[in-house]
């Protein structure tokens, strides 16, 4: 059976090696023909192996640091304010205080200087009073009015006098003790001398050089008023 098959396949049109039509009958490939060469396929190098990119590492996390809860001001924020308003006061209090101790004493200078002008302007008009009065005591010519007036005049005088040491007494006159005592010495020293050119002017037949002596006498205490009456004044206006 073998053989017969063999021999047909032989007897009839067989299938050139060529024709690649038997191999494709059993599943081939039919080679190319002798004429052909095969190039075999250009050898591809694999592709270059990439290194895997570098791990970064994540950076490290700064530790987290917890701040402190604030303090709460609130219990502090009026301290300022209040020392403020304590040396606000304090300051206040101490102009306060000055205003008034100047205010004080301005108002008491003020009335120490009020009361020493009025006393000083007493003195003096006493003391051109006592001036003025001697004068008109001198042209008398009788002796009997002359002792009646000088005896009026000569306590009015006293009583000056005694006006004038109570008032230098008195503590507004304190910066005026040296002139308030000079005017007391001119009208004690006038005084004297008008009481004996009364003595001299009223005898019964007086020496009239003596008279004129006398007269000189009482003109010179005058003159020693005025001085000590015009230095009280402008003392008095120095001082206020």
């Amino acid at each position: 059976m073998l053989g017969l098959g063999l021999m047909a396949a032989c007897s009839g049109d067989s299938p050139t090696v060529g024709d690649g039509s038997l191999l494709e009958g059993i599943g081939g490939t039919a080679p190319e023909g002798p004429g052909t060469t095969e190039t075999p396929p250009a050898e591809t190098e694999p592709p270059a192996e990439t290194e895997p990119p570098a791990e970064t590492e994540p950076p490290a996390e700064a530790p987290e640091t917890t701040q402190p809860p604030a303090e709460d001001d609130s219990s502090t924020d009026w301290l300022p304010w209040v020392i403020v308003g304590l040396l606000v006061a304090l300051v206040a209090g101490l102009i306060a205080s000055l205003a008034s101790s100047r205010s004080k004493k301005s108002g008491a200078a003020a009335a120490s200087a009020g009361a020493r002008q009025q006393d000083v302007a007493q003195i003096v008009s006493s003391g051109y009073w006592v001036r003025d009065q001697s004068s008109t005591v001198m042209q008398i010519t009788d002796p009997v009015q002359l002792n009646s007036a000088w005896g009026q005049m000569r306590n009015q005088i006293l009583n000056v006098e005694r006006d004038l040491v109570s008032m230098s007494a008195r503590p507004e006159l304190a910066p005026l003790t040296v002139a308030t005592s000079q005017v007391s010495a001119s009208l004690a020293g006038l005084r004297t001398a008008l009481e004996s050119y009364v003595t001299i002017a009223a005898a019964e037949q007086p020496d009239p050089i003596v008279k004129e002596q006398a007269a000189q006498t009482v003109f010179s205490r005058q003159r020693q008023l005025d001085t000590a009456m015009t230095e009280l004044s402008n003392q008095a206006a120095q001082t206020g």
